[in-house]
C-alpha cells in the first residue's frame, strides 16, 4: 500500500504509523503520481481544494475514491476524472448535486448529467450498475450520510 502528502514529514509518520497500528506495509510515496499507478483502489481523503488524484495515471479498472470532497468548495479529484468515468457513484444523488465539490462542478458544466450518477445504495442492492467490466473505471464521491455510517458500524459490530 502506498500513501502520499504533500508534506514529507507527515507522509513518513503516517506510512510508519499506519504500519504499524494496522500491521500493513505502507509506503510513503514521494509523488501522487508514484502512489496511484497501477492502484485497484486510490483514495483521496484530504480538505483540498484543488485536485490531488493525478487522473491520467489512474490504471484501468481502478476505483477512485473522493472523501474529502464534501462540501462545495473542495475538490480532490479533476473534472478529467468525471469524463473518464464509466461509473460515477455518489451517497445520495441529491446530497452530492448540493454539496460534493467535483459533482457540483461536472452537473454544472454539463460533463455529468443526473441521470449517470449511481446512489450507493442502489448499487450495493444491485438496482444500479458500479462496474460492468473488469476495465471500468469508477469514482466515488462520499459526502457522509449518517444512516449510512451506522449501518456500517453495525454491519462492522455484527449485527447484520
Amino acid at each position: 500500500m502506498r500513501l502520499h502528502s504533500r508534506d514529507a514529514g507527515r507522509r513518513e509518520r503516517a506510512a510508519t504509523e499506519l504500519t504499524e497500528e494496522l500491521g500493513l506495509d505502507v509506503r510513503p510515496a514521494t509523488s501522487a503520481r508514484e502512489a496511484v499507478r497501477d492502484a485497484p483502489l486510490v483514495a483521496a481523503c484530504t480538505l483540498s481544494e484543488t485536485p490531488v488524484v493525478p487522473t491520467a495515471d489512474l490504471a484501468a479498472g481502478a476505483t477512485a475514491v473522493s472523501v474529502g470532497s464534501f462540501e462545495p468548495h473542495r475538490c480532490e479529484v479533476d473534472a478529467e476524472l468525471l469524463r473518464r468515468a464509466d461509473s460515477v457513484v455518489v451517497d445520495d444523488v441529491g446530497t452530492a448535486a448540493e454539496h460534493a465539490g467535483p459533482i457540483m462542478t461536472a452537473l454544472a458544466d454539463g460533463s455529468v448529467r443526473r441521470a449517470d450518477l449511481a446512489d450507493l445504495g442502489s448499487v450495493l442492492v444491485n438496482e444500479s450498475e458500479g462496474r460492468r467490466g473488469n476495465g471500468d473505471l469508477v469514482f466515488y464521491n462520499s459526502v457522509g450520510i449518517g444512516v449510512q455510517d451506522a449501518a456500517a458500524a453495525l454491519a462492522v459490530l455484527g449485527g447484520l
